[in-house]
C-alpha cells in the first residue's frame, strides 16, 4: 500500500482523476501483480470518513434531516482486491462514468436497517439531504471490519472514485509473491507519471494491520493489565495489614475469653466468622462494581464475552489474604497464657 494526495501538487479535478487512472493501469501490467485498488481509508485505519445519507422511504426523526454512517471513496478493483464478497447486484465498472446516474455499494448491516426483508438493490438515498446528489444502490457487499477488531455490526457506504473525485488516496496492491519486492516498481511507475509527487505510508498491508490493528491493542491490553496487578497487590496488602491489625486489636478482649473459660477453638471460630461477614460483604460489593466496569470496559472494544478467569484468581486470592491476616494474630492471642494475654497494649 501507498498513499498519495495530488492536491499537494497543485493537481486539480480532472488531473487527479486522470492521475490513479494512469496509476491503476500502468500498476495493473507490472510482473507479479494480482490486482490493483484505489481506497480513501484502510480498514482499522484511525482516520474513518463519515457520509450523511437520506435513504429512500425512511422518515427521520423531526431533529434530523440526515443520517450518518460510516463510508469510503474506492475503484471498481477494490472489492476484489480486498477480498470484499459481493452478496447481490454488481460492483462498480466502467459504465459508471462521471456523467452516468450516481451509484453506491452499501453493505448488508445497512440494507437490512433501511429496507427490513426487502432487496435494497435499485433503492435510492440522497448524500448531504441534497436531492440533486441521489444515487442508487447497485450492490450489496458482505459486511467486513472497519474501524477495529471486534467491532460491532457498522453500516457502511461505498461511493465510486470516478463520480466522487478525491485527492489523498491509498494504492492497494495484491502480489503473487512477496508485496515488499513490488516497491522499486510501483515507485519508479509513479516518478514516470510525476516525479515531483509526494508518496507516503508505503508499506505492507500486513505491517499496516500489525501495528495499528494487532500492536496497538496489545500495547493496551499490557498496560491496562499492569495497572490491574499492581491493584490488586495493593488490594492484598492492604487487606492483610488491615485485618491483621483489627484481629491485633482484640488481643486483651480474646484474653479475656479465654480467662472465664472459652476455649481457643471457639475463639478462633468466633474471630473468622466475624472477619468474613465482613470480608465477604466486600467482597460481593467488589462483584458488582466490576460486572459494571468489566461492561464499560468491553463497550470501547466492541467485546462481548466476560473474562471467568479474572473473577476465579481475585476473589479467592482476597478470601486467601484475609484468612491468614485473620488466623495469624489469632492463633498467637489463642495459644499465649491468658494472664500475659491481659496484659497486652
Amino acid at each position: 500500500m501507498m498513499s498519495f494526495d495530488p492536491e499537494l501538487a497543485r493537481y486539480k479535478d480532472q488531473q487527479m482523476q486522470e492521475f490513479y487512472e494512469q496509476l491503476t493501469d500502468r500498476s495493473r501490467s507490472l510482473p507479479g501483480i494480482r490486482s490493483v485498488a484505489l481506497t480513501e481509508v484502510i480498514p482499522t485505519a484511525p482516520t474513518q470518513h463519515q457520509q450523511d445519507i437520506v435513504p429512500e422511504g425512511n422518515l427521520l426523526p423531526k431533529d434530523r434531516a440526515n443520517l450518518s454512517v460510516f463510508a469510503d471513496i474506492v475503484d471498481g478493483g477494490f472489492f476484489n482486491t480486498m477480498a470484499v464478497p459481493i452478496l447481490r447486484g454488481r460492483g462498480f465498472n466502467e459504465s459508471d462514468s462521471a456523467n452516468a446516474p450516481k451509484v453506491a455499494v452499501v453493505n448488508d448491516v445497512l440494507a437490512r436497517h433501511y429496507w427490513p426483508n426487502q432487496n435494497a438493490v435499485g433503492k435510492r438515498l440522497r448524500l448531504n439531504d441534497d436531492k440533486s446528489r441521489e444515487i442508487e444502490i447497485v450492490e450489496i457487499a458482505s459486511a467486513s471490519t472497519y474501524l477495529r477488531l471486534g467491532e460491532g455490526p457498522t453500516e457502511y457506504l461505498y461511493l465510486p472514485l470516478v463520480q466522487n473525485t478525491h485527492s489523498r488516496m491509498t494504492l492497494v496492491v495484491q502480489s503473487f509473491g512477496d508485496a515488499a519486492s513490488l516497491v522499486p516498481e510501483l515507485l519508479q511507475t509513479v516518478r514516470g507519471l510525476d516525479a515531483n509527487l509526494p508518496v507516503y505510508d508505503v508499506r505492507t498491508v500486513s505491517d499496516f494491520y500489525q501495528e495499528g490493528a494487532v500492536s496497538q491493542p496489545n500495547m493496551i491490553n499490557e498496560v491496562v493489565g499492569a495497572r490491574g496487578l499492581i491493584g490488586l497487590l495493593l488490594a492484598l496488602v492492604g487487606l492483610y495489614g488491615l485485618t491483621s491489625y483489627a484481629v491485633a486489636r482484640r488481643t486483651r478482649e480474646i484474653g479475656i475469653r479465654m480467662a472465664v473459660g472459652a476455649n481457643r477453638a471457639s475463639v478462633v471460630r468466633m474471630i473468622f466468622r466475624q472477619g468474613w461477614s465482613l470480608v465477604l460483604t466486600g467482597l460481593a460489593i467488589g462483584l458488582l462494581v466490576s460486572f459494571a466496569a468489566e461492561k464499560s470496559v468491553n463497550a470501547l472494544f466492541s467485546a462481548t464475552e466476560r473474562d471467568p478467569l479474572a473473577y476465579l484468581i481475585v476473589a479467592p486470592a482476597l478470601l486467601a489474604v484475609a484468612m491468614l491476616a485473620a488466623w495469624v494474630p489469632t492463633r498467637r492471642a489463642a495459644r499465649g497464657n491468658p494472664t500475659t494475654t491481659l496484659r497486652y497494649e
